[in-house]
């Protein structure tokens, strides 16, 4: 409490007046004080920041943590959803790929029964003006554009490639009995696609 009406001491070389006993005031050298301490001098605080400071800051902190690692765990799960989907769509496409080759492949096969078919009318027009080396290769044209078509084994249309294939054309002046056979073989055929 009363420590402020004493004077500070400071390291300081200065004058000081001194009133001599007698009365006279003459001016001396003030005697020098040893350098305090670092350990002697009394810590001030000057500048601490409230606890409230810090525990906001240090909770700002865990927040910003929390919601950068929500949003990290929310971005790993939308990467897995669409990486889910995405094989979906690839499965679902690999399916449908799949069921169009098949599609494509019955196709083939039908378009070539279709020539094979048309071979035997060729051949069947080519016996009536008596073309019989075009009815020929015709037929055999034919038998073999059934045969690419993959036939089932066992099936009408297996049994139908070994019949034109046995299907010889003779040169005859009457035609109309292997006309008959050829159209009776075209029947067949046509009857197969449906």
């Amino acid at each position: 409490m009363f420590d402020r009406a004493l004077p500070k001491v400071k390291n300081q070389n200065r004058v000081v007046p001194v009133a001599d006993p007698r009365g006279d005031v003459r001016l001396e050298e003030s005697p020098r004080v040893p350098a305090a301490s670092a350990a002697d001098v009394p810590r001030t605080r000057k500048s601490k920041k409230p606890i409230w400071i810090v525990a906001g800051a240090c909770g700002v902190l865990v927040a910003l943590f929390t919601a950068y690692g929500i949003g990290r765990y929310d971005a790993g799960l939308e990467r897995e959803r669409v990486e889910q989907a995405a094989e979906a769509q690839a499965a679902g496409q690999q399916r449908q790929a799949q069921a169009l080759k098949s599609e494509l492949g019955e196709e083939r096969s039908r378009a070539r029964q279709l020539k094979a078919l048309a071979g035997l009318y060729q051949a069947t027009l080519s016996l009536g003006k008596k073309n019989f080396g075009l009815a020929e290769t015709q037929l055999k044209a034919a038998a073999d554009e059934l045969e690419q078509s993959h036939p089932d084994t066992g099936s009408e249309q297996d049994a139908l490639v070994i019949a034109i294939r046995d299907t010889k054309v003779v040169v005859t002046d009457d035609v109309s009995d292997q006309r008959r056979q050829l159209d009776e073989l075209g029947r067949r055929l046509l009857s197969t696609l449906d």
